[in-house]
């Protein structure tokens, strides 16, 4: 299944944004395509990775289809020279 992210959310607020790694999270979508539920399975571990990617996921768009509960992993990695 395709899903259509937007991610226009500031991800790298150097002061605040401490997580790295992948949270995954499972997605209940509506026969329109919209995202109505998310339940987090596995948690980043800092607060302001986990609420972006929450915030990113529910504006998140699948194509229609019959209603489908779907686990979508999420990555955030390092830039090399360990630079956000």
């Amino acid at each position: 299944m395709a899903f259509e992210v937007n991610a226009k959310c500031k991800l790298f607020d150097k002061k605040a944004f401490s997580a790295w790694g992948t949270g995954i999270y499972q997605l209940t979508v509506d026969a329109q395509g919209a995202v109505t539920q998310i339940q987090t399975l596995k948690r980043f571990g800092g607060s302001v990775a986990d609420v972006t990617a929450l915030k990113t996921l529910i504006r998140s768009r699948a194509k229609p289809g019959p209603m489908r509960v779907v686990n979508v992993p999420w990555s955030i990695k390092r830039r090399p020279g360990g630079r956000h």
